[in-house]
């Protein structure tokens, strides 16, 4: 028996040192599937760090909104002031038009 393990480099009678190689072996696996985890949570880690600091608050958002409802409303008087100008235009068209019939009427 001691010779076989004589014909296998790094065998001892008790094992030990090939023990220790499969038991490193085994911490180098085990440290490496860590760190591919640990690499993958602080990448998603660092994701949410930058969708944290990119989010706009809701005071920022209240802000804008009320920005909006102005903007909103401005644009509702000036399409009223519009109607306006175009009721004016028509009336100021047709005024035109019966006062060219009646400058035709007189000319003749």
């Amino acid at each position: 028996m001691l010779r076989q393990m004589g014909d296998h480099p790094g065998r001892t009678a008790g094992g030990n040192e090939t023990n220790e190689r499969e038991s490193e072996d085994d911490q180098d696996a085990a440290t490496g599937a860590y760190k591919k985890e640990f690499d993958s949570m602080s990448k998603k880690v660092e994701v949410i760090q930058g969708l944290l600091t990119n989010t706009i608050s809701d005071r920022e958002i209240k802000a804008i909104n009320a920005n909006i409802a102005d903007v909103k409303q401005h644009l509702n008087e000036s399409a009223k002031a519009v109607e306006a100008s175009e009721k004016q235009l028509q009336e100021t068209s047709a005024n035109i038009k019966f006062a060219n019939i009646d400058v035709e009427e007189l000319s003749n």
